[in-house]
């Protein structure tokens, strides 16, 4: 490799930061929950499924941020983590219920323990636990009141009998619903009559109803206000700070992601926020970015440096991708494959 190639070694972001990320997004998905019940007053049904659905997220931070105080080869666990984000409702719902409460206690645990772990008093760690807590707050309250100002996911329910619910949410939670009584994906416009179409998010979403109870389209809207929207914040602000050859402090790093979210990629942006399908992809997806660029350079040094696990890895996130959406899987896989190709030509 030349001196003006770029080193691999770029990935390994320090474990530090990474903690103050699971942190920073913890504190969101938080104020997130409290806002979602304090606009429904605490209603026990809804409550059970916001703190049933803060679990996921929950343990996809607390769990990278573990993984990377312990694990050698990081590129691959935002990956790994996502896929295990992706499947672990389904898993919840084969062990039952009562599984939420220790996976819960793990994320946070694991969260809370690696921060603590790197605090020191150079660090000024008040004002530093105060500064992601504002960050993480702000953030929150901000596509909290962004994505329910298109959509109205907290009164999704009610808008339901008063014709006020968006067509789109109302189209998904039909499904949501048949899947989670008959395990077949439709509306129930035609009985039983399977849609052709991605319904990746609509099992996670009904294995979540199965669990948990209460009203399809409102547990749409906690799914991606808690869940799906906060996982792709943190896969990107995290693999923005992998690609770079500099490193930046946390809330550095979250500024210019949010900011190029909005500046460089608005129309996009504003898509996904109404998309579950899209938002459920991502992380995924944009996990893989620095695998699709370290195999770009890796097939540029030598003919044999893809190895079966790695490759068994990429074909399961392409898979996993195209199930919650597949013009993201297509994308994901043209991606990965350009990138081993490209070198070659």
């Amino acid at each position: 490799m030349s001196q003006s190639e770029p080193k691999l070694e770029h990935f390994a972001v320090k474990s530090q930061i990474v903690s103050e990320l699971a942190f920073l997004f913890t504190i969101y998905i938080l104020v997130t929950a409290l806002l979602f019940l304090h606009f429904r007053t605490w209603d026990s049904t809804i409550t059970r499924q916001v703190w049933g659905v803060f679990v996921y997220p929950s343990v996809l931070f607390g769990g990278v941020a573990l993984a990377w105080r312990y694990v050698s080869h990081v590129i691959w666990i935002l990956p790994i983590g996502s896929l295990v984000f992706m499947g672990l409702p389904f898993a919840v719902a084969l062990l039952g219920r009562w599984s939420l409460i220790p996976l819960g206690i793990f994320g946070i645990s694991a969260t809370i323990f690696v921060y603590i772990l790197y605090l020191s008093p150079q660090d000024r760690p008040v004002m530093k636990t105060l500064q992601l807590s504002g960050a993480g707050m702000i953030l929150a309250v901000f596509y909290f009141f962004v994505v329910n100002g298109t959509l109205n996911y907290v009164f999704a329910d009610i808008n339901t009998y008063t014709n006020g619910i968006n067509q789109d949410t109302l189209f998904h939670s039909a499904i949501v619903q048949m899947l989670a009584k008959f395990n077949t994906p439709s509306t129930g416009l035609d009985g039983v009559q399977p849609l052709s179409y991605h319904v990746g998010v609509h099992r996670w979403v009904a294995a979540n109803l199965t669990i948990l109870g209460g009203s399809a389209p409102v547990l749409l809207g906690i799914c991606q206000l808690v869940a799906f929207l906060p996982a792709v914040f943190f896969a990107t602000v995290l693999v923005f700070m992998c690609l770079l050859t500099t490193p930046l402090s946390t809330l550095v790093a979250c500024g210019f992601t949010f900011l190029g979210l909005w500046l460089l990629a608005i129309r996009i942006l504003d898509f996904s926020l109404s998309s579950e399908s899209y938002n459920f992809s991502l992380p995924v997806f944009i996990a893989m970015i620095p695998v699709g660029q370290r195999w770009l350079y890796k097939a540029r040094e030598s003919n044999r440096w893809l190895t079966p696990l790695p490759l068994t890895l990429a074909v399961v996130a392409v898979l996993a991708c195209g199930a919650a959406k597949i013009s993201s899987g297509v994308i994901l896989a043209l991606f990965l494959i350009l990138c081993g190709i490209i070198p070659k030509m």
